[in-house]
């Protein structure tokens, strides 16, 4: 189904909650198979997930443009043009 970003908002005092992924979302995209896998790095809030198109997606949040962003990461029309992506993680300390 859909992924949702939930955090607390400071400034109202409560709990917010949002769909970043899915067909409900701002970005459209589609539906979530599996689990995600996310990330923080600097001013940005990262999302990977597997769509039920069997597409790798990667939806940000950037905090410095206030936007919600989304890539097709893997299939025909996607920004590498592949098939499959492989991750490399570099440990942060």
């Amino acid at each position: 189904g859909n992924i949702w970003h939930v955090y607390w908002d400071q400034r109202s005092n409560s709990r917010t909650a949002e769909p970043w992924a899915g067909p409900s979302s701002p970005t459209g995209t589609p539906t979530a198979q599996g689990d995600p896998a996310v990330m923080e790095a600097d001013s940005q809030q990262h999302l990977f997930y597997l769509g039920t198109d069997n597409n790798i997606w990667h939806v940000f949040y950037d905090e410095n443009a206030h936007a919600l962003h989304h890539e097709q990461w893997s299939g025909p029309g996607s920004i590498t043009g592949a098939g499959t992506v492989y991750f490399l993680w570099k440990g942060f300390s």
